[in-house]
C-alpha cells in the first residue's frame, strides 16, 4: 500500500542517522530498532581527515611568511599528514571487517545479544 509521509519521513532520519554513524533516536529509528544497531566504526567514520593548516592572520604580513615556512616544511609534513589519514581509513576497513566476519561467524548469537 502506499506509505504516508510520517513514515518515509522516519525511514529517511533512520538511513541518515545510521549513515552518519549517529546513535539512533527512538522517533527517527521506530520502535524496533535500537542505538546499539550502528556500525561499530561509526566513531572513525566522524573523524575528519587533517588537512593542512590555513596560513591566515590578523597581522600584516605574517599570512604570506606562514605560507613561505608551509611550503618550506611541506616535504616533511605531507607525507606524516597522508599517513594518518590513511591509518584513519585503514582502522575504519579494519572494524567494519571484523564486524563483518564476526557477523558471518555467529549471526544467531548476534541477533539475541547484541552488539558486545
Amino acid at each position: 500500500g502506499p506509505a504516508d509521509r510520517s513514515t518515509v519521513a522516519d525511514e529517511v532520519r533512520r538511513r541518515a542517522a545510521a549513515a552518519r554513524g549517529a546513535p539512533l533516536s527512538a522517533r527517527a529509528a521506530g520502535s524496533s530498532a535500537r542505538a546499539a544497531d550502528i556500525a561499530p566504526s561509526a566513531a572513525l567514520r566522524r573523524l575528519r581527515p587533517v588537512p593542512p593548516p590555513a596560513p591566515v592572520s590578523a597581522r600584516p604580513g605574517v599570512s604570506m611568511v606562514k605560507k613561505v615556512i608551509r611550503r618550506l616544511i611541506a616535504w616533511e609534513i605531507d607525507p606524516l599528514r597522508d599517513q594518518l589519514n590513511r591509518l584513519q581509513r585503514a582502522a575504519v576497513d579494519a572494524v567494519d571487517a571484523e564486524t563483518e566476519r564476526a557477523m558471518c561467524l555467529d549471526p544467531v548469537a548476534e541477533e539475541s545479544n547484541g552488539p558486545r
